[in-house]
């Protein structure tokens, strides 16, 4: 049949069945379908015998769904309708199914207006939708698996990298809030940034696809109101989408700044204890320069007592090569360690071993040391512990000096003092007796001149003055042989005192208060405790002229009897304080000058140390000082 054999109707009509388009043509109020497409009928699982049946009675599913009150608005109104991806369930073998479909109502009209049907087109977008909307639910899904990361996390979208996902972690990471950055460039949320390259580098990764890693990168990020370097891993991953465009960059973070600072402080705990070494080295250099040319020999022991070093002076004074040195102790057998008395000097009175024992310092310490085969040397030893860390005594040091010719001297000097007092004693015994005999014979006769009295008893104080020189000696003499004998008894200490202070009052320069226990009582040698007491009351008398107060304590403490001797005078220096007990020493006092040899608390200390007490003094230059001593009960 030739084109031209058929009629207008009929052209339309076959081409609405090869339409692409799902199609239908509805007439009169009552939507009755006039036309439907093969594509239309299998939509709705119909066949043409819907063909002039209403649309509610030839597809009675759609009943419930907006598509007949959409007919009839189009048919009343004549206003087309469309509508994009609208959701249609039909009954398909029996069940009902979704569809999604992108369709149009539009009007038939008269030429005077007059609505007559509608046209139905559609186009079946279910496949569309769906896959639009896996995307979507991907794409959820994926924003919701950064949002819930343990790691911080973001999103950048689109070449001015929005930042448009961003879980806790990467807030919390970048010390801001979802306000200040979310759905903003990068540079504009994060302006502290800006100048790092973090910008040029998200270019990279959107340009090529190509990620980016970096490892303990130092960022400026705000932290509690101020910018601070923080150390982060971090890597950029190009997102792309079906078409395997870049779309996206996914930032993964973490902070290692605790390990990075931990990382840089062993550095520079590496560096500083390579700094301490060299520094020990050098300064180890530096001392033992020093050592080797000290004019005192030094040698240094292990906790064992094995010598572990010694200068050349030691070598020297030892008259042994540093190898003999090294395979002694300091208590060598090799050689015998004797006390300045001649007497074998026991282990534990070594000045080392009292200060590797006592962990207490010793200073000019002198011993004998008699080689098998040299003369007898004496040396003078300072010692002092060594110590860890953790003060523990890991090593001894000791200098010492050869002193044989100071001993020597010193013996020399004690043995003229000893043969001196000895040799004095008995001449001067007599002429004190014929000056007692002229003095008592001329003090009988009436024209005895008015100046010859004052002249004799000057002359007995001065010969007292020189007796009681004569006598420190002797007892110098004695104390330093051994030869200081105690003679014990048990007697009153007030008694005792008012005994021995006759002569401050009867001279009536200085007032004595006595105070304290006035029953307690000594077992002691009274002579040489009276002898201690004199001395310091004198002490008192002569170091207070200015002042007439003296007061003598007595008291009882467990184990002991404790006397104190208090004046009120010019007072002793602490530095001085500490060798007013040794011998031959005295004080300076600006100029001011005292009688005697410097032997009085000398005696004294080493009276009250026979007794096994303890002696010792409190002062306070311009305040007096106030001296005391305890014996055992």
């Amino acid at each position: 049949m030739s084109q031209s054999q058929y009629g207008l109707e009929e052209i339309y009509r076959i081409a609405l069945e090869q339409s692409s388009f799902m199609t239908a043509i509805y007439t009169g109020p009552e939507i009755r379908i006039k036309f439907v497409n093969d594509l239309m009928l299998r939509a709705w699982g119909k066949d043409l015998s819907i063909i002039d049946q209403p649309i509610r009675q030839a597809v009675p599913e759609l009943e419930g769904q907006p598509f007949f009150d959409y007919f009839e608005t189009v048919y009343k109104t004549g206003t087309a309708y469309e509508s994009v991806e609208e959701r249609a369930d039909l009954l398909v073998n029996g069940t009902f199914q979704s569809f999604y479909y992108n369709f149009s109502y539009r009007p038939l009209k008269y030429p005077d207006g007059t609505v007559w049907g509608i046209v139905h087109t559609a186009t079946d977008v279910t496949d569309h939708v769906m896959s639009k909307r896996a995307l979507q639910e991907s794409e959820r899904n994926f924003k919701n698996m950064i949002l819930q990361s343990p790691v911080a996390s973001c999103i950048y979208n689109g070449p001015r990298f929005i930042l448009s996902v961003a879980n806790k972690r990467m807030l919390e990471l970048i010390g801001k809030t979802e306000d200040q950055v979310l759905n903003k460039p990068v540079m504009e949320g994060l302006p502290e940034v800006k100048d790092e390259g973090f910008e040029q580098i998200l270019q990279k990764v959107y340009n090529t696809g190509e990620g980016f890693e970096a490892r303990e990168q130092a960022v400026p990020l705000p932290r509690d109101g101020k910018v601070e370097t923080v150390y982060i891993n971090f890597t950029y991953t190009a997102i792309r989408n079906g078409e395997g465009q870049v779309t996206d960059v996914l930032a993964v973070a973490y902070d290692v700044s605790d390990q990075v600072k931990a990382k840089l402080q062993l550095k520079a705990f590496a560096e500083e204890k390579e700094r301490i070494a060299k520094s020990l080295r050098e300064e180890r250099e530096r001392l033992t320069q020093i050592l080797e040319t000290m004019a005192e020999g030094v040698g240094i022991i292990d906790v064992e007592g094995n010598i572990t070093y010694a200068n050349p002076m030691a070598e020297k004074i030892l008259g042994l090569q540093r190898d003999e040195i090294l395979t002694r102790t300091y208590f060598s057998t090799n050689w015998e360690n004797l006390r300045l008395d001649g007497s074998a000097l026991p282990e534990s009175e070594h000045p080392m071993s009292i200060a590797m024992t006592t962990g207490q310092l010793v200073f000019d310490h002198v011993i004998a040391v008699q080689p098998p085969d040299k003369e007898l040397i004496f040396i003078s030893i300072n010692a002092a512990p060594i110590r860890n860390e953790d003060g523990e005594i890991v090593a001894g040091i000791g200098s010492f000096m050869d002193v044989t010719s100071r001993v020597k001297l010193a013996q020399q000097k004690d043995e003229f003092i000893s043969v001196a007092s000895h040799e004095l004693k008995t001449p001067l015994t007599s002429v004190k007796a014929g000056f007692q005999i002229l003095h008592r014979y001329f003090d009988k006769r009436p024209d005895l001149p008015e100046g010859l009295s004052r002249i004799f008893q000057s002359a007995n104080q001065n010969l007292d003055k020189l007796g009681a020189l004569v006598n420190d000696l002797l007892n110098v003499t004695k104390i330093e042989k051994g030869q200081l004998v105690l003679s014990k008894t048990t007697f009153n200490v007030v008694d005792l005192i008012r005994e021995c202070c006759d002569h401050v009052r009867f001279a009536g320069t200085h007032e004595i208060v006595t105070s304290g226990d006035w029953n307690a009582e000594m077992h002691a040698d009274k002579q040489k405790i009276d002898q201690v007491l004199v001395n310091l009351v004198n002490n008192a008398v002569k170091y207070s002229p200015n002042k007439n107060k003296i007061i003598v304590h007595v008291e009882t403490i467990p184990g002991h009897i404790k006397v104190s001797v208090q004046d009120f005078g010019i007072g002793i220096a602490k530095e001085k304080a500490s060798h007013i007990f040794d011998r031959f020493y005295r004080v300076d006092n600006s100029g001011v000058q005292f009688s005697g040899l410097g032997l009085g608390l000398y005696i004294s200390s080493e009276i009250i140390r026979r007794h096994n007490g303890e002696i010792g003094v409190q002062s306070e230059p311009g305040k007096g000082s106030t001296f005391w001593f305890s014996i055992p009960v």
